[in-house]
């Protein structure tokens, strides 16, 4: 963890479920997949990805279940993980790189951070039409179809 980085908290609504992840993220995304946008409720999945043993869970441990998703387009499982009280998501883990694990960016406690920004975006294809490239975003590193 270099010196500049602060360990990230975080929550779900209810507070049952509490997290800690300590390091530098891998990558900050927006997920406009159709299974993404059915988990969270709304046209993305803001993301961000760190090492899965970077994540800490510090309290409700008993609380967080595990939904096996199988129908994301990418023929991988994504594990989704959620607080089993008040039903937020927490965490994702792809079965194609079970060495990351994504943390929604709804769930951090910190607030607005004007330093993060997306930096990649997938399933630009599934992206809602009224919604334009993410700013920050490389527009060579947006993936239509693939995670």
């Amino acid at each position: 963890m270099s010196s500049s980085t602060k360990a990230v908290t975080g929550s779900c609504l209810c507070g049952s479920v509490k997290y800690e992840v300590n390091g530098d993220p891998v990558m900050q995304v927006l997920c406009h997949c159709t299974t993404c946008k059915k988990a969270s409720g709304s046209a993305f999945m803001a993301n961000t990805l760190y090492k899965s043993d970077q994540i800490k869970i510090t309290a409700g441990e008993a609380s967080v279940k595990k939904y096996m998703d199988t129908t994301p387009s990418s023929g991988a499982v994504a594990q989704r993980s959620f607080c089993s009280e008040c039903g937020s998501p927490l965490f994702i883990t792809n079965s194609s790189h079970p060495e990351n694990t994504a943390v929604t960016r709804g769930t951090v406690d910190q607030g607005p951070d004007a330093a993060w920004q997306p930096q990649m975006e997938f399933y630009c294809k599934r992206r809602e039409a009224w919604l334009g490239d993410a700013a920050g975003a490389d527009p060579e590193k947006r993936l239509p179809e693939q995670f």
